[in-house]
């Protein structure tokens, strides 16, 4: 096995965060910029989202485990809810990692290694779960305004919990090659004069880590991504087209018609995935970017901008996954009367 910094070059499918501290060269963004906006982002930013965010998703999972899982919607938020809670707390051992005053402990690993299997990966596959999960519930409410009783009877609550722990077995596959590629070993540190748990590669690793990069984090995010977006507007059309309809048809009821209840809970699926693509159109914008500006890259010119953008976008992930409660009990009133039971019982 050999060590990152002897013979692994910092490339974009090994840690993104350990990158803004070990790259020393300039480029058009100067490393000191750089290094402040490595330490706003991660130690203040980030901290301050993914602490308010493993509550709101707390509160969350309370809610919905209360509301039951009879209802298909209430199964796929509180899934939502669960990796968004994973997604937010693993990130916080990564702003602890890149505190400068934590950095400076006489601790037996190194805070920049150790946090790559730890936190820095772990994020990303609950990141990638929370894609999926938003994919699967936008395109569902496309398909069920389109044809509410057809979907109705083939989406069950039990046919939705098996193919939501088939997105996490699927995460996690294509993530596992990460995990066996890099591991912690006790090694010598010079600089510190003793042996600190530090991060390995097995030889030729780099290959076997390409392919899972390109799936991981490339396809999964940006396939989501697109369906998404294209599932959000299809059913924007459809609850205008079927509003119109509501108001032009005076019959008491219709074969094809879409009750109050999907209507209210497909609005609240659009403001739910709005927030996900306004989240993740930066991160969409710098992959499109690469493939554009090969000098837009770890290595290329304007390596620094690429790693500010980076750092931006851990906490946009974690935004995105911090903020569904204050969708959830405005546009829920089966959410908010169950929160309101809950955490806001009157005093007698």
């Amino acid at each position: 096995m050999t060590s990152p910094n002897e013979s692994q070059q910092l490339t974009l499918h090994h840690d993104i965060p350990k990158a803004l501290v070990n790259v020393t060269s300039g480029g058009i963004v100067s490393d000191e910029i750089l290094a402040i906006f490595s330490v706003m982002n991660f130690v203040v930013l980030c901290k301050i989202i993914t602490v308010f965010g493993t509550v709101t998703n707390s509160i969350n999972i309370i809610v919905f485990a209360k509301l039951g899982f009879k209802d298909p919607v209430n199964i796929t938020l509180l899934s939502l809810a669960i990796s968004d809670l994973g997604c937010c707390f693993s990130l916080i051992w990564l702003t602890i990692c890149y505190n400068p005053l934590f950095q400076k402990l006489d601790l037996p690993f190194d805070p920049t290694d150790f946090h790559f299997l730890t936190s820095g990966w772990i994020h990303n596959t609950f990141t990638r779960i929370t894609s999926c999960i938003t994919a699967f519930i936008t395109f569902e409410r496309c398909l069920c305004v389109a044809a509410p009783l057809k979907v109705k009877e083939i989406i069950t609550p039990k046919r939705v919990t098996v193919f939501l722990i088939c997105v996490v077995v699927l995460v996690i596959a294509c993530i596992s090659p990460i995990f066996y590629t890099a591991r912690y070993e006790w090694k010598f540190n010079p600089e510190r004069n003793r042996s600190v748990i530090s991060l390995v590669f097995i030889e030729n690793s780099e290959e076997v880590d390409n392919i899972a990069f390109a799936i991981h984090s490339i396809f999964l995010p940006l396939a989501a991504f697109v369906v998404v977006v294209v599932s959000t507007f299809v059913l924007v059309l459809n609850l205008r087209r079927k509003s119109k309809w509501r108001e032009n048809v005076t019959s008491a009821s219709n074969s094809s018609s879409l009750s109050s209840r999907d209507a209210k809970v497909s609005k609240m699926v659009v403001v739910v995935a709005s927030l996900f693509i306004c989240c993740f159109i930066p991160i969409f914008i710098t992959f499109t970017t690469m493939l554009i500006v090969p000098e837009f890259f770890l290595k290329g010119r304007f390596k620094n901008v690429f790693l500010i953008m980076f750092s931006y976008h851990f906490a946009l992930e974690s935004l995105n996954s911090s903020l569904n409660i204050f969708i959830y009990y405005p546009m829920s009133s089966n959410y908010r009367s169950v929160f309101d039971q809950i955490f806001r019982k009157k005093k007698i």
